[in-house]
């Protein structure tokens, strides 16, 4: 749990908070999936913005797959002569 907590606060370091002031402080609970921040309202606003850059959703993709079934009477009708056995 301390090497997250570094993990966090050296994150939130590079995003602008200074927490070698006395008074802030910066635990995170990995199992509770908990960030617990005591600072100024400017700094817990950086905190917000860059928690809100990390849950953004990843954009998805759309698949539309069309099937068909086709027998073997069926492909001769259309003018298909598939050799379909092993040689």
């Amino acid at each position: 749990m301390e090497q997250m907590t570094a993990v966090a606060r050296q994150f939130f370091t590079t995003a602008g908070v200074d927490f070698n002031v006395p008074g802030k402080q910066l635990i995170f609970n990995d199992r509770l999936g908990q960030l617990m921040v005591r600072a100024t309202l400017q700094d817990l606003d950086i905190i917000e913005q860059a928690v809100q850059v990390l849950n953004m959703a990843p954009p998805q993709v759309t698949i539309e797959a069309k099937f068909a079934e086709i027998t073997q009477q069926d492909s001769k009708a259309l003018g298909f002569d598939w050799f379909l056995a092993t040689p």
